[in-house]
């Protein structure tokens, strides 16, 4: 016989001749203790029950042996784990009522509920950053390290440098600091790497990942602020204005690139003082030799006058650009959103506003 859905307690008398089970709770997590009764089984005769993702997999988490009127009853513990080993994620699995051919009798939904688990320390990124330099200085496999992103581009043959954009040469000390305090879902970890031919100061950015700390990408320090420089690429002046009410004109400026768009960027918010389309932005105050840098968005990263806001890329794969929706007056902001090749924006977007306390743009 197939297997047929028979979701929870049954409200009428079972069809003759149809393996029919309920339970009870019909949702819960690891642990929790489920019991279960069968009508219409095979008289005499041994049941097992086990998950399905629908199907049946793995080992067998209760047995019974039917009596002689087709009924039987048992108790089993939900696991965390599928026999892969990978924990159970929330949503609707299977119990799966089976003989002992292997033939599936009976089945029906019971609604997974991971238990919370606590976010790991901090002190848990650093060793995460430490361990993967350990692997690469010692020529090892630093897989279990990085992210799922990353991995992927490790398995294709790339190399722990490529993906993180270091130097190729040899690996010989490094030293990790405690992550920098900044308003971001990741953690930035400084760490001063010594090669065989130079020393180079990097900051790792570390994430969760199925509640485990991976490093996600890097890049050097943020330094000086750049000026907005041509460089074969022209620079456009977007607003000349007192945009952050401190009394001082700013200057916003900016490089397209390669960046397109195919949505409009037609807008009608009266509060809203300019609509870019960049590369490369740049938030400045005064002029040359005494430019204050305010802000500066390129294709990698969001950085304030004194760090970095937000990673915005990763090393090899920087975003092409950004839409830029600046708003002035007493609410003044820029909301940016990256851009896809194809010219899509994004889903999300990242909030820079002027802080008069800091001084500064922070995350809003």
């Amino acid at each position: 016989p197939t297997a047929q859905p028979a979701p929870g307690q049954p409200t009428a008398k079972p069809a003759p001749g149809v393996p029919t089970f309920s339970f009870t709770p019909q949702n819960g997590g690891p642990g929790t203790r489920v019991s279960l009764n069968g009508w219409n089984f095979a008289a005499n005769g041994p049941i097992v029950v086990r998950l399905g993702m629908p199907n049946p997999l793995g080992e067998v988490l209760v047995s019974a042996t039917v009596s002689a009127q087709g009924t039987w009853a048992a108790e089993l513990v939900m696991p965390d784990r599928l026999p892969s080993g990978d924990i159970i994620q929330a949503g609707s699995l299977n119990l799966v009522v089976m003989n002992d051919a292997n033939q599936a009798l009976a089945a029906a939904p019971f609604a997974f509920m991971p238990a919370t688990q606590p976010v790991p320390p901090r002190s848990a990124a650093v060793q995460t950053v430490r361990d993967m330099l350990s692997a690469h200085k010692s020529g090892g496999d630093a897989g279990a390290f990085v992210s799922a992103d990353l991995y992927a581009r490790l398995v294709k043959g790339e190399t722990l440098p490529q993906v993180l954009g270091m130097t190729n040469s040899a690996l010989e000390s490094f030293d990790v600091g405690e992550p920098l305090d900044r308003p971001a879902d990741a953690l930035f970890i400084p760490a001063q790497l010594t090669f065989s031919d130079l020393q180079e100061a990097r900051e790792f950015t570390v994430v969760l990942q199925n509640n485990t700390w991976k490093v996600a990408g890097s890049n050097r320090p943020v330094g000086d602020m750049p000026h907005p420089t041509p460089d074969g690429q022209e620079v456009h002046m977007a607003l000349t204005a007192d945009v952050n009410n401190d009394g001082v004109i700013e200057n916003i400026s900016y490089r397209t690139g390669r960046v397109k768009i195919t949505t409009p960027t037609g807008f009608n918010d009266p509060n809203i003082v300019a609509v870019v389309v960049a590369q490369e932005l740049f938030v400045q105050q005064g002029t040359l030799p005494n430019t204050r840098g305010l802000l500066h968005l390129n294709p990698v990263a969001l950085n304030n006058e004194h760090e970095r806001l937000l990673l915005m890329g990763q090393g090899e794969e920087p975003n092409p650009g950004f839409l830029v929706i600046v708003y002035g007056g007493e609410q003044h902001s820029l909301y940016i959103t990256p851009i896809a090749s194809d010219g899509t924006p994004g889903n999300q977007s990242v909030r820079a506003v002027w802080s008069a306390e800091a001084d500064a743009y922070v995350l809003g």
